[in-house]
């Protein structure tokens, strides 16, 4: 276990070392895409095992990085609320767990969305999909499993949503992955 509880610090660390670079960049007045395509350059200053992370990290949570970053939230309590950085209170209440395990199969949701949309373009079978999907699923560490379990149940469906130009922003919620934004009818 002390080999995930390191893991764990440096994920924390590079989790704070990229919001602390957003913060510097919204202070310069950057705009979100210039923060974005140089989020993705900082990653290649990291050292080389932690850079698929640091890639994810800015794929999954860069926009909202900014977002929270720019609303002056704690850097230590961002990483927290992505489940970088091990959270200080030994038994957070059940509500606080369900909350963030439904964010997580959201977030994962959206990455598989993205994914699925570019191997189609490709020409890429389901079968081929689902297998490609599968490795990439390793890049979400403790919740690979998650990842993987949803590729499984939800990638036929993805497909079908995609191939019925639904757009890839309303899939997730479409297949009730990410409830919270079925109240945000756009």
């Amino acid at each position: 276990s002390s080999i995930s509880a390191e893991t764990n610090n440096k994920e924390c660390a590079l989790c704070g070392f990229v919001i602390d670079y957003v913060k510097g960049q919204l202070l310069k007045n950057k705009t979100e895409t210039y923060i974005l395509d140089k989020l993705e350059k900082v990653c290649l200053l990291v050292p080389a095992p932690l850079q698929p992370t640091c890639r994810l990290l800015v794929t999954l949570y860069g926009v909202p990085a900014i977002k929270m970053a720019s609303s002056k939230v704690n850097t230590t309590v961002l990483c927290e609320l992505v489940d970088l950085c091990p959270t200080p209170t030994p038994t957070p209440t059940k509500t606080v767990q369900n909350v963030q395990v439904g964010d997580t199969k959201c977030t994962i949701c959206d990455f598989v969305v993205g994914e699925v949309e570019k191997y189609l373009s490709g020409n890429a079978t389901e079968a081929q999909i689902i297998t490609f999907l599968n490795k990439d699923c390793k890049i979400f560490g403790a919740f690979g499993t998650t990842c993987q379990s949803l590729v499984q149940a939800y990638v036929p469906t993805i497909i079908n949503l995609l191939e019925n130009n639904q757009s890839p922003d309303t899939v997730c919620a479409e297949i009730k992955l990410c409830t919270s934004r079925l109240s945000k009818k756009v």
